[in-house]
């Protein structure tokens, strides 16, 4: 029930949040308590102070927490979620959710940016707006199913785990679910699509809903080389998903970069450009169900 910080070049990990006994409590950054914290994502424009606000999908709370950082120091706050676990959208006070995991942000909005959350329990993908303050559904009926169709008739099977593709505008989201297929959510016209996978467990690579995956966990995306890359627990194995774009026509394949290792619950750093690589952040210290993606681009060490 901790959130925690590796910095990359000093291999140095630090908490940043939480004092380790379930709860929930705002306020001062070690004294604050989550439960269960299950996505991070990090904003890092228009921020208070120039310093980056950390978002937190505090899973067993049924809140969306935020960690703000000043010249005085850091402090947690809710920002959404009233603690019930139920569905209501609206303002972000009164907004509820049912443990929401996954989390990713959407910086460049024409409307502010904007919080994109995997309700996993209520089997939605709900957004904040962060300037308006209001919370809405943009995709699933609320019944755990695998239907594609329009965003709000499409359903889904417990999300854990949504990403921004801020290639399009607007942008694409990718979303992971207990079913083994990776959806996608187009903005653009409000449609929910299978992008690739059958739903039925094995590990085939091929074009999109021909493969199959076993137990797909997170994912992250490489700007540089547009593909999406996920990890498959269950198949010990890192598989990408090339993007032709602007129309999506996918194909699964096994990674060929980096070194051979089996992906695990903590997440692992995935190298797959000369130049840079896409980080798997994961923000918990809790029995090692860490299931938060935040995509984050660095140039390797020479």
């Amino acid at each position: 029930n901790k959130i925690r910080e590796v910095e990359v070049n000093t291999n140095v990990v630090d908490t940043v949040a939480g004092s380790g006994s379930s709860g929930h409590t705002d306020g001062d950054f070690l004294q604050s308590r989550f439960n269960s914290p299950g996505g991070v994502c990090v904003q890092t424009k228009g921020r208070k102070a120039g310093f980056p606000i950390l978002f937190i999908t505090d899973q067993l709370n049924h809140r969306i927490r935020a960690l703000h950082r000043d010249q005085l120091g850091m402090e947690v706050k809710t920002i959404a979620g009233t603690g019930a676990r139920s569905i209501a959208d609206g303002s972000a006070a009164t907004s509820k959710f049912n443990n929401p995991i996954g989390i990713d942000i959407d910086e460049g909005a024409s409307s502010g940016p904007v919080l994109y959350i995997a309700d996993s329990g209520n089997h939605r993908i709900r957004a904040l707006n962060l300037q308006s303050q209001i919370v809405t559904t943009v995709a699933g009926a609320g019944s755990a199913a695998s239907v594609d169709g329009s965003a709000l008739s499409a359903r889904f099977h417990t999300p854990h785990s949504v990403l921004v593709n801020k290639r399009y505008q607007p942008p694409q989201l990718y979303v992971l679910q207990s079913i083994q297929k990776v959806r996608l959510v187009d903005l653009s016209d409000n449609s929910v699509h299978t992008y690739a996978g059958s739903g039925t467990s094995g590990t085939i690579d091929g074009a999109g809903t021909g493969a199959r995956f076993r137990s797909l966990w997170e994912m992250a995306y490489n700007v540089y080389t547009n593909r999406l890359y996920v990890a498959d627990y269950n198949a010990h194995s890192i598989r990408y998903i090339a993007d032709t774009g602007p129309t999506p026509s996918p194909t699964v394949c096994p990674t060929t970069r980096g070194p051979t290792f089996a992906p695990t619950k903590v997440g692992a750093v995935l190298n797959f450009h000369p130049d840079f690589h896409p980080c798997i952040h994961h923000s918990t210290d809790n029995s090692g169900r860490g299931q938060g993606t935040c995509p984050v681009y660095a140039r390797r060490p020479e």
